[in-house]
């Protein structure tokens, strides 16, 4: 691992990524990381470690109820749209695209072309309506407020989904709903799903990291998605370390997070 040039602006660093974590801001880890050329040419693996005081309760998106359980999920899967890290506005992610009809009733989303799940499987129009169909079909609890009004979803062609409404639905650009791959969860109960489903690892998703190891109440590893739709992340990967109290995040912080907490230079560089 590379050292760290900087003690003082490597404490910046890190507590500006806790600080992320603290407001939930997982868009804001997203785009930080997830696109542009790699951080470590030298051929070191680049780690970046966040402290946080909660503990994922799992990784199912149907029953993960902890914040730090969401954070965790968002750097896993895509989801249509996302929110612009500045301005909080909606943003094309996995549907570069959109166009309205049917006075609002028909939403058409136009998805990219080279995404894929990190089994390396393509990610397609069939698993953008899988996942919505399957919720709305399965009432599955989680996500029932956001598919409100949203009658059905249709794969048109590979590449294009509509959403067909009930009713003009004005929050259609803000649907927190990750996309979830129809090859492995067609095979999921729907009651197991929203009950006691663990999702093993390594969870298989689209996004620019992939959980690969999880000890509770110590820490959850992420590995990064080289095949990212949006370009290969910055580092190598994620480490969420799990503090018992904000104490002890902030004693390992200001002694410059030695040993096993180190944290890689590369990982903070804007």
């Amino acid at each position: 691992m590379k050292p760290i040039r900087s003690l003082r602006r490597g404490r910046a660093g890190l507590l500006g990524a806790v600080a992320v974590l603290a407001l939930g801001l997982t868009w804001g880890v997203a785009e930080a990381w997830a696109a542009g050329s790699s951080a470590s040419p030298g051929g070191q693996k680049s780690v970046a470690r966040f402290g946080f005081t909660a503990t994922p309760d799992g990784f199912n998106p149907f029953t993960a109820a902890t914040s730090a359980s969401y954070e965790i999920l968002n750097l896993n899967y895509d989801m249509l749209t996302k929110f612009d890290a500045a301005t909080w506005q909606p943003a094309p992610s996995l549907a570069e695209s959109w166009d309205v009809s049917n006075g609002g009733k028909v939403w058409t989303f136009h998805l990219v072309r080279n995404a894929k799940w990190q089994d390396g499987k393509p990610l397609t129009a069939a698993d953008v309506a899988f996942t919505y169909n399957y919720i709305i079909k399965n009432q599955m609890g989680a996500f029932t407020s956001y598919t409100e009004f949203i009658e059905k979803a249709v794969a048109v062609d590979p590449y294009t989904v509509q959403l067909i409404c009930s009713q003009p639905k004005a929050n259609m650009l803000g649907l927190w709903v990750p996309i979830l791959p129809e090859h492995l969860w067609k095979a999921i109960d729907p009651k197991l799903a929203g009950s006691s489903y663990q999702n093993p690892l390594p969870i298989i998703g689209s996004g620019p990291f992939k959980v690969v190891e999880y000890k509770r109440s110590d820490f959850v590893r992420l590995f990064a998605n080289k095949d990212y739709f949006r370009g290969a992340p910055k580092v190598d990967e994620l480490i969420f370390q799990t503090y018992q109290s904000q104490d002890a995040m902030t004693q390992d912080m200001k002694s410059g997070c030695a040993g096993q907490n180190a944290v890689s230079w590369p990982a903070f560089r804007s």
